[in-house]
């Protein structure tokens, strides 16, 4: 049993897929499996796994039949993890070398059940945007205000916090109302104040994108938060607000 298990779905990501293994086999916490759920790729997502897994026996691998989504990919990476911590890395990020170890020890240090870390995102590595963080503690209100955890960063104890899933109806978002859910019932979410990830971003987004985001984020602010018309809309604000600002730095 390994005691933290990092759950990272995969699609047609044979060209990111090799440097997201390598940040984590770079870790100077060695204590961890890496389960990569390959969404029925059609590319040689399937090939480069396999690869890695011959070589190290910490990395597994799970192939679905047919595509579900990324919600559906999370959830069977958490079905098969074994760990006691469970992190995040989809198949275009990256970790600093001592996400894990700082993290870890941070969450001992203050009895965290979640936590989440600073982040940077980028297009090119050579020239990361700045620095994201987050309140010291992150709660549903203060997620109403700024949906500001990186998934990429968060790190959570399954000994403490309970069972836990993505929502695979959604279509989208599939974070935002797994942090809703979760500081909804109390738990709130730690934030350690260090940069220790990085998110690869694509340059622009197709208007429609932008256009289905607000759908499912509405959805998501109604139906999952709960909250009334005129509180959905004003957090559905703060949402594209929040996602404006950090395409500015």
């Amino acid at each position: 049993m390994s005691l933290v298990s990092i759950v990272t779905p995969a699609f047609n990501a044979a060209k990111t897929l090799a440097q997201t293994i390598d940040s984590v086999r770079a870790q100077t916490f060695q204590d961890w499996e890496i389960i990569i759920v390959d969404d029925a790729s059609d590319d040689s997502t399937t090939a480069l796994a396999a690869h890695y897994a011959l070589e190290d026996k910490r990395v597994r691998i799970i192939r679905r039949a047919e595509n579900g989504g990324i919600a559906k990919a999370r959830n069977q990476g958490l079905s098969a993890a074994t760990g006691r911590y469970i992190a995040f890395l989809d198949s275009n990020d990256l970790w600093l070398p001592e996400k894990l170890a700082l993290q870890l020890n941070f969450m001992e240090e203050n009895n965290a059940t979640i936590s989440c870390t600073a982040y940077r995102r980028f297009s090119s590595l050579q020239n990361p945007g700045a620095i994201l963080r987050a309140p010291k503690r992150i709660t549903f209100d203060t997620l109403l205000r700024a949906p500001n955890i990186g998934m990429l960063t968060a790190v959570i104890d399954r000994d403490n916090s309970g069972p836990f899933y993505f929502n695979e109806q959604i279509g989208g978002d599939e974070d935002l109302a797994l942090w809703l859910t979760i500081t909804k019932a109390g738990q709130d979410v730690l934030f350690f104040d260090r940069d220790l990830a990085r998110h690869r971003v694509a340059l622009h987004l197709d208007p429609r994108e932008w256009i289905h985001i607000g759908w499912t984020t509405w959805r998501i602010y109604r139906d999952i938060a709960g909250l009334p018309k005129k509180q959905a809309a004003k957090a559905l604000a703060f949402y594209f607000l929040y996602s404006l600002r950090k395409r500015m730095f």
